[in-house]
């Protein structure tokens, strides 16, 4: 099986990485331009020479660093991809060597926009998905306390309290408990969707195994699947081992993907051979696991590998999609009942203060 750990092919490490820069100063935006442009002159036929020269002459001053690296690496012989190793998303590099070492560069450049945007906009979906009840609701809350210590407070004034309806009442009430203890609430909530959001990649071992299947924490876990699959995929298509592309990937790995790929690496160690016995750590949907297992020992191990991060990425784009549905729902349904609870006691109020002025 070509992804044993004894394949003769042997990973180099990467390169200290420039990470902090990149992420400030060569954001996924930007990485996706250049990584465009290249692709484009690629496939117009430029020579890699060219293509540099071209960055080197037009391009922005970072771009013209990386054509200088550009040049570097086709001087000694490593070729295009060793040039943007230190500046472009570590998966998209992945992707990139994998094309170049299989004799195609474009279709490499192809594969490494296609991994970067996957992963920006999954990353970015989660995030609204998210995000965008969290601000919904809270809105909606503000609105009712601004009601209550207001619009209320003025009927107060021609309405004695003590003449309120029920239901005039019981929104008065609402509306005054969030604002009191709105802020409080919020903050308490904020603290929480910090606390998860720095979890999200240091928890793990068996209390981060109780939680993986939870919302968040489960979408968080398909999204590193996906990175890993596809890097381990385009690794292999490049001809490196299975151990050799495990040590690579967990150079830049989060604690959490870093987990479970040593618990991968000691099943190599252990001597299994099966892909699907391999990576069976529970970081894999149970049925993508079973998939592998099944297929483990097939062979074609880089296109078993890509189809099932197609498949995982599938996933998560529905449930993404689920949870964005979702949020919208309840921003909707938390909308309509406290605007018709609110709706209803200024409605009842009017109601009190046009009978008053009638009598």
């Amino acid at each position: 099986m070509s992804l044993l750990p004894n394949h003769p092919r042997t990973f180099t490490p990467p390169l200290p990485c420039k990470e902090s820069f990149v992420s400030w100063k060569f954001n996924d935006k930007k990485q996706l331009k250049l990584l465009d442009n290249i692709y484009r002159l690629t496939t117009a036929g430029l020579k890699q020479r060219d293509i540099a020269a071209q960055i080197a002459t037009y391009g922005s001053a970072i771009e013209q660093r990386i054509a200088a690296d550009l040049l570097t690496g086709i001087d000694s012989g490593n070729g295009f991809a060793a040039g943007l190793k230190p500046w472009i998303d570590r998966l998209s590099w992945q992707a990139l060597i994998a094309g170049e070492k299989a004799g195609d560069l474009a279709g490499g450049l192809n594969n490494a926009l296609l991994t970067l945007r996957t992963r920006t906009a999954s990353t970015s979906e989660l995030a609204k998905s998210l995000a965008k009840p969290v601000i919904g609701v809270s809105f909606i809350l503000a609105a009712s306390a601004g009601l209550a210590g207001s619009l209320f407070t003025q009927f107060n004034a021609m309405v004695p309290m003590n003449r309120w309806d029920s239901v005039t009442v019981y929104a008065y009430d609402f509306g005054m408990f969030w604002q009191q203890w709105g802020s409080t609430l919020g903050v308490m909530a904020t603290a929480l969707l910090i606390g998860v959001s720095i979890s999200l990649p240091v928890l793990r071992g068996a209390w981060r195994q109780r939680v993986d299947s939870l919302p968040i924490y489960r979408q968080y876990r398909l999204i590193q699947t996906t990175s890993l699959l596809h890097s381990l995929g385009n690794l292999t298509a490049a001809h490196y081992g299975l151990l050799d592309s495990l040590l690579s990937i967990k150079q830049h790995a989060s604690p959490y993907l870093t987990w479970h790929i040593n618990r991968m690496i000691n099943h190599v160690h252990e001597g299994r051979i099966n892909l699907g016995d391999i990576l069976d750590t529970g970081l894999l949907s149970p049925s993508e696991q079973s998939t592998l297992k099944l297929l483990g020992q097939i062979g074609n191990s880089s296109t078993i590998l890509l189809r099932s991060a197609d498949i995982h990425h599938a996933i998560i784009t529905d449930e993404l999609a689920m949870l964005k549905s979702v949020g919208t729902d309840v921003i909707k349904l938390t909308g309509a009942s406290i605007g018709l609870l609110m709706g209803a006691g200024i409605g009842n109020l009017v109601l009190s203060v046009a009978t008053n002025i009638t009598l």
